[in-house]
């Protein structure tokens, strides 16, 4: 005990040298912006949804609720939800051949980025399952690529969907996970503070423990009893897949 406490007192002396504790939240984690519908929007059959994603003023894509002529991908019936890019805005697909394209589905926590497959025209999907996803959109700004995504959720019976929410990342080029809303839990740093013979860390989210950088298997409570000497750091993580280290 008494070497134990001897190092938490170096580690103590050490982190006012290093910062240890000096910890800010990660800059790309400020960039989202998110808007929920409010109230949500039904689309009903032969309806059209009209997406100003960034709220330019400009409608950046139609979904729309239709009819499929074959119905062959459909279990319940045959109508589709079906989106239409605007200016030089696309959608993200599955697959893209001669015959069409088709949109790609994501649940929440998928990255919608650069290498996505994009495509320009109309493009249509049967219905998700289950039956809320997210859908990939990147609009052209100035000659420039913003990422972002809509949340669908589909009746049933096939006889209406619901718009909840979407967001799109306001740096160029930059990845977005689908679901992932602004940070405002995280705006505030966690802390590591000396606590007897352990360290101690505060914030929001599950925690992650690095030593000199690297992870530290098996730690997820906010009390360390340091092993060695070194410098100590910690990433918290929310349900929204923000990080704050």
């Amino acid at each position: 005990m008494k070497r134990h406490s001897s190092l938490v007192k170096k580690l103590k002396a050490y982190s006012a040298l290093a910062g240890v504790a000096a910890v800010t939240p990660l800059a790309s984690d400020a960039q989202i912006i998110y808007t929920n519908v409010e109230p949500d929007t039904v689309v009903n059959f032969n309806g059209t949804y009209e997406l100003d994603l960034n709220s330019d003023g400009l409608i950046d894509f139609d979904v729309h609720f239709g009819l499929s002529v074959s119905g062959t991908w459909s279990t319940f019936s045959s109508r589709y939800v079906e989106v239409t890019p605007r200016q030089q805005n696309a959608i993200a697909c599955s697959y893209i051949d001669s015959y069409g394209e088709s949109l790609a589905q994501f649940a929440k926590g998928d990255t919608i980025k650069s290498d996505t497959l994009w495509g320009t025209r109309k493009n249509t999907a049967l219905y998700f399952y289950p039956r809320q996803g997210y859908l990939g959109l990147r609009t052209e700004v100035n000659g420039k690529y913003f990422f972002g995504w809509v949340r669908l959720v589909i009746d049933y019976n096939g006889d209406y969907f619901i718009v909840k929410d979407y967001a799109y990342e306001a740096k160029d080029n930059m990845p977005i996970v689908a679901g992932k809303i602004l940070c405002d839990t995280l705006s505030k740093p966690p802390s590591i503070k000396i606590d007897g013979d352990s360290l101690r860390a505060t914030g929001s989210g599950d925690i992650e423990w690095y030593l000199n950088g690297n992870i530290i298997p098996g730690y997820s409570s906010n009390a360390l009893s340091p092993p060695v000497q070194g410098v100590y750091s910690v990433i918290f993580k929310n349900v929204n897949g923000c990080n704050a280290q």
